[in-house]
């Protein structure tokens, strides 16, 4: 696991995620922060580099301090390597499992992982999958179709 700070590796980054959108999109919109200021102190966690395969942007964990506070404890994910992924979430320094999270961005294919890690550290995790679909100059009755899609 390391943690990126420099500023032409998380460049470089963004240019590779914008590659898989849209299943890479929290992490970017997380990158983006980062890349901006970093108003959220966020730490951007890759699995290798410059060869990386997982993302993770979270907050440091010393600053995620009330263990029931899933949105404090949120989590960014990104993975092209499910197998290597849960490897990248065994390690305690990625994910503070004892905590209750929220991890967004998640593709449907890390379900498995996601719930097989969290088990092995006596959690349980819940999944919910919600899509937006939206495009420019939305009209109200294109609005009225688009909340009937399922």
């Amino acid at each position: 696991m390391l943690v990126l700070t420099c500023s032409s590796k998380l460049s470089a980054l963004r240019r590779s995620l914008t590659h898989s959108f849209p299943e890479s999109v929290k992490v970017c919109g997380a990158l983006h922060y980062v890349m901006d200021r970093n108003p959220f102190r966020l730490q951007v966690l890759v699995d290798q580099w410059p060869d990386f395969t997982s993302v993770l942007c979270r907050p440091p964990l010393e600053d995620m301090t009330d263990p029931s506070d899933p949105y404090t404890n949120t989590y960014f994910l990104f993975s092209k390597d499910p197998q290597g992924l849960r490897h990248f979430l065994q390690d305690p320094r990625t994910v503070n499992w004892k905590q209750k999270l929220h991890i967004q961005g998640c593709q449907p294919a890390l379900t498995g992982v996601l719930q097989e890690v969290s088990a092995k550290h006596g959690s349980q995790m819940q999944t919910i999958s919600r899509q937006l679909y939206i495009r420019d100059g939305v009209k109200g009755e294109d609005l009225e179709k688009m909340s009937k899609i399922r």
